[in-house]
Order: C-alpha cells, then sequence, then structure tokens
C-alpha cells in the first residue's frame, strides 16, 4: 500500500492533495488490485474521491475482485459517491468475481436511494436473479417500491421458476408481498418447477401473515 492509499484510507485530504501535486501515480494498486480511488470510495471519503477524479484516476479499474469503485460506493451505501461517478466514464454493466454489478449490490444491501438513482441510469440486467428477485428474498420493501417505479418486471421467473411473489412469501416478507400485490400485475397462480405457488411456500413455512394477503 503505497503513501497515497493510506491517506486515502484515513480521509487525510491535504496530504492526497499534497501526493497528487506531486504527480504521484494513482493508478497503483494493492496486493488486492485497490487504486486509491477504490480505497476512497469504499470509505466514504467524498472530497478525495473528487480529488482523485480530477486527476483523471481510471474509473473502470476492477480489483482482485472483479470490483470498480462504483461498486463499492453502491455496496457501501455512498449515495453521494454514486452520483460523482455516474458523471464519470462508468460502466454500469460491470459485473465483479460474483456476478453482481453496482445495482445488485445496492440491492442486496437495501440501499434504496441508490438503487432509485442507478434505475434511472436504465441499468441492464443479465444476473440469473434479478435485483427484484434479491430484493423481495430480503425483505427489502423500500427498493422492491423503487424497483416498481422504474418499471421492473416482477414476472421474471429465476431458473427455479420463482417469481419475485415466491422468493418474498417463501420468507414471510409482508410488506413486499402486500406492495407486489398492490402493484395489480402479479399471477398468484404461478407454479415454480415443482407445481408450488407462493400460497403453497407461504403455508408450507408457516408464514400466516403472507397466507392471509395472498388469499385476500
Amino acid at each position: 500500500m503505497t503513501a497515497l492509499h493510506r491517506a486515502a484510507w484515513n480521509g487525510h485530504y491535504d496530504v492526497v492533495d499534497i501526493l497528487v501535486e506531486a504527480h504521484a501515480d494513482t493508478e497503483i494498486r494493492t496486493r488486492d488490485g485497490k487504486t486509491a480511488l477504490h480505497v476512497s470510495v469504499a470509505r466514504g471519503h467524498g472530497k478525495i474521491v473528487e480529488m482523485l477524479l480530477n486527476a483523471n484516476t481510471d474509473v473502470t479499474t476492477q480489483d482482485n475482485e472483479g470490483k470498480t469503485a462504483m461498486h463499492y460506493a453502491a455496496q457501501y451505501g455512498h449515495g453521494k459517491i454514486v452520483e460523482r461517478l455516474l458523471k464519470s466514464n462508468v460502466i454500469l454493466t460491470t459485473q465483479d468475481n460474483e456476478g453482481k454489478t453496482a445495482l445488485q449490490w445496492a440491492v442486496w444491501n437495501g440501499h434504496d436511494t441508490i438503487v432509485e438513482t442507478l434505475v434511472k441510469e436504465n441499468v441492464g440486467v443479465s444476473e440469473e436473479w434479478t435485483p427484484m428477485h434479491r430484493a423481495a428474498w430480503y425483505g427489502h420493501d423500500k427498493v422492491v417500491e423503487m424497483l416498481l417505479r422504474g418499471k421492473t418486471d416482477v414476472t421474471t421467473e429465476s431458473r427455479e421458476k420463482w417469481t419475485t411473489l415466491h422468493k418474498a412469501s417463501w420468507n414471510g416478507h409482508e410488506k413486499v408481498v402486500d406492495t407486489l400485490l398492490s402493484a395489480g400485475n402479479v399471477d398468484l397462480s404461478v407454479q415454480d418447477k415443482d407445481g408450488w405457488t407462493a400460497l403453497h411456500w407461504a403455508a408450507w413455512n408457516g408464514r400466516d401473515k403472507v397466507v392471509q394477503l395472498l388469499l385476500t
């Protein structure tokens, strides 16, 4: 880890400024492939991120985990940094080693405002579990609402032929189920590869409140 990395990690803006002015190489990576931009984004040091971007640091660089700066901003919920990175030459469809995009990390961790920001950018989805599937599975009702406002298709099926409603019902996330039902475009009769509907799974797992919602 270089002096620039250490200063960026600890948020020492003045030190980073001195190093950048002295033409420190902002593209040098740590053993795990991180540049100073990765580090400052992950730590949420917005002013340092701005400085590094103004020094033309490459925003598309992926570390050893396959993550770009945008992945870390979305993963850790740094909304202002996400907005700043969007003004640079970011590629929002880039997947890390787990196959996740920045949007999918935001969904995974329930960062609803970041999800809304990225959805407005018309981010494509190539993962077998869509962002809506993940939001429903983990009970992130605010994220589900954001995705619905972005006209996300709730009828998309995963490999096991589960819809968003199946996933929310399995885990008993009544707020998500209620939101999906209120959206008015879910089919309660859809069966998975085993012939089970969302109601079947809710009943199987003892999700009484979800069962009531599905029968309403």
